[in-house]
């Protein structure tokens, strides 16, 4: 299902792809018969932290306007619940150097991330999170734009980070 809504798959296709799973899985897997079984299936799932919020803001010549939005807190448990972006944090400061000279390549790197790490308690950590916002173009013509606020972390990291999932 996770690849059906990626790659926006006809349901042809997606019908395809689950009938070749059933041969090839094992007895004991069940999966749905349809893609639009599926969807209902996925539809019925309720994981908190990864479900979005709607709330109005405005309403305008009778039309409502509403923020869809995800707590803050919700969002970092659901970066730092993947394993693979897990094992791409650093909570400590790691000074770099090369050849005597001191880079700077990561936040954790700075001396900021130093001075802050100096003045909590030992068994404190830091953690960077990092908002920022794009235009993204929501039609084929660019006449329709949102600025959705994004949320990812700056102990990620950097190669890390910039992937579309973190």
């Amino acid at each position: 299902m996770a690849l059906l809504t990626k790659w926006n798959l006809s349901e042809a296709c997606g019908s395809d792809i689950l009938k070749f799973s059933r041969k090839i899985c094992r007895d004991d897997v069940i999966l749905p018969t349809s893609v639009k079984q599926g969807h209902q299936l996925m539809d019925q799932m309720n994981v908190p932290h990864i479900s979005f919020r709607k709330a109005p803001i405005m309403t305008y010549m009778e039309e409502t306007h509403y923020l869809h939005y995800r707590p803050i807190f919700d969002a970092i448990k659901e970066l730092l619940s993947n394993q693979e972006i897990f094992d791409n944090c650093t909570f400590e400061f790691t000074p770099l150097y090369h050849e005597g000279q001191r880079i700077y390549s990561e936040q954790y790197n700075g001396e900021w991330w130093e001075r802050v790490q100096k003045s909590l308690p030992a068994e404190s950590k830091i953690l960077s999170i990092i908002l920022y916002s794009d235009a993204t173009t929501c039609d084929h013509l660019g006449k329709s734009s949102e600025h959705p606020i994004y949320l990812t972390l700056g102990n990620i990291i950097s190669w890390r980070r910039n992937k579309p999932d973190a």
